[in-house]
């Protein structure tokens, strides 16, 4: 018989990783709209280059360098929320088959 401490896991661990999922949603949206922005401010300071409009292509260029700091950092957040989704899916897929070994009253190879 599976105890109750290991559902009350189980049920904890498929809380966590719902919660991650939609937090990496999120995160992975922001950066879709980070990526998005910076290659317009791209686009615009290549415009810029050609046509002209010193004072604005400065403020393009840090606006674009501050971009591309907040892209690299969010896309450290969505590899850190990736790494521990598939702790906690490990963790339960590993409960799981403790479990089945609970449940069935035998070792499994």
């Amino acid at each position: 018989m599976i105890d109750r401490v290991t559902l009350e896991h189980a049920s904890l661990l498929l809380e966590m990783i719902a919660q991650y999922q939609n937090a990496l949603e999120v995160a992975e949206s922001q950066l879709d709209r980070l990526t998005l922005d910076r290659a317009v401010r791209q686009f615009c300071r290549e415009y810029l280059e050609m046509h002209g409009g010193d004072g604005e292509l400065s403020q393009l260029c840090l606006e674009i360098h501050d971009l591309e700091h907040h892209i690299k950092s969010k896309e450290q957040l969505i590899a850190r929320m990736r790494e521990l989704l598939e702790e906690c899916a490990a963790e339960l897929r590993a409960r799981q088959v403790h479990s089945g070994k609970v449940h069935s009253g035998k070792e499994q190879s």
